[in-house]
């Protein structure tokens, strides 16, 4: 409804009552990041894995939140954990690959875009990682130890937040 201010609060009031319930973390974390108070955003779906080592979506939303701030390497490294617990999950793998790809880390970018694309059935998702393969290509290669490639944030195109 516009009012993000108001559904921080919701789930603040959620949380104290139930504290231990890693579920209000994460739609609190899914809020900030929405509203790009990623620091936040991580500091929620970190209190959400102490209590669930097993979720995926706390992982991913941590991933995103770290994109978000630049953070590529440890985007990477929630994404992988998230696939441990999900593999084959497209939304995962896509994730992977725009990290990779800002990261400068172009090989593992296609390797985990062919892998979303042999999965993905949305026509307009097999494009849009079809698009972000092509512009691998053509970019060019960063893959040098100490190089990395220019830092572009996520942008928000619906079904991930890629």
């Amino acid at each position: 409804m516009g009012q993000p201010q108001k559904a921080v609060n919701d789930f603040t009031r959620y949380i104290g009552l139930r504290p231990s319930d890693p579920k209000g973390y994460i739609y609190r974390g899914d809020t900030h990041n929405f509203n790009l108070d990623h620091q936040a955003a991580i500091e929620d779906y970190s209190h959400a894995i102490r209590l669930a080592k097993s979720s995926g979506a706390a992982y991913i939303g941590r991933g995103l939140a770290y994109a978000g701030l630049g953070k590529y390497e440890e985007a990477i490294k929630d994404y992988q954990h998230a696939l441990r617990l999900n593999p084959g999950n497209t939304e995962i793998l896509a994730n992977l690959g725009v990290a990779c790809m800002l990261a400068g880390r172009s090989l593992e970018a296609i390797n985990y875009f062919e892998r979303a694309l042999k999965q993905e059935a949305d026509p307009k998702w097999r494009e849009q990682i079809e698009k972000w393969m092509a512009q691998l290509v053509q970019e060019p290669k960063t893959s040098k130890p100490g190089k990395r490639a220019t830092p572009r944030g996520p942008t928000s195109s619906g079904k991930h937040l890629w």
